[in-house]
């Protein structure tokens, strides 16, 4: 990050999507970073990273098996490196290797959660977006909304019986949307934000 990218909210949030992909809105910036009253600068978090780190933490292993309502599961789905690496077309051939390396972990980890899912929470609805970023409901506003709808219109079961599966799969974006970004692993929180000059 440059010091022209720490100016102002706007100017945070046209670096993330520059360099992370997704277009956050810029009310998140706002919400999560402190800013120099005078100069509209960048200063530094809201929440310590402390606190990040605790978040993190406790979300790596959900026991899906313990919920008891009916869920409706979102995923963002990983295709390609370029859609998690949005300066792909900038990176030389040992960094694309790395890329596609760290892109097919994901992909494999991602997989084996969808699984853990499917196999936890059996009654659940799944969307399941193909090019969508970690902001689903800005890459992908009108499936994120019907899925949504739908599951908010369903009526609850009675005891005993179960909501029923659902899987919709959405396909890659037309070639007239913006191309994939970043998904899954949106670093919203900008790394080193005390390096910020």
């Amino acid at each position: 990050m440059q010091r022209a990218d720490s100016a102002s909210p706007a100017a945070v949030q046209a670096y993330v999507e520059r360099v992370y992909g997704p277009r956050i809105p810029e009310s998140q910036f706002r919400a999560i970073g402190r800013y120099d009253s005078s100069t509209g600068r960048l200063v530094g978090d809201v929440t310590p990273a402390s606190i990040d780190s605790l978040v993190l933490a406790g979300c790596g292993h959900p026991d899906y098996s313990a919920v008891r309502a009916p869920a409706l599961v979102i995923y963002a789905v990983v295709d390609s490196a370029p859609q998690v690496f949005p300066l792909w077309a900038r990176l030389d051939r040992a960094q694309r290797t790395a890329a596609r390396r760290y892109t097919t972990f994901l992909q494999h980890w991602a997989a084996a959660e969808r699984t853990r899912v499917a196999r936890e929470l059996p009654h659940s609805r799944v969307l399941e977006l193909h090019g969508a970023n970690h902001y689903v409901f800005a890459s992908h506003p009108r499936a994120v909304s019907e899925a949504m709808r739908a599951f908010l219109s369903t009526p609850l079961p009675r005891q005993g019986r179960p909501v029923g599966w659902l899987r919709t799969r959405c396909g890659r974006r037309s070639s007239s949307s913006p191309s994939p970004t970043r998904s899954q692993r949106v670093a919203v929180k900008l790394s080193n934000r005390s390096s910020i000059p």
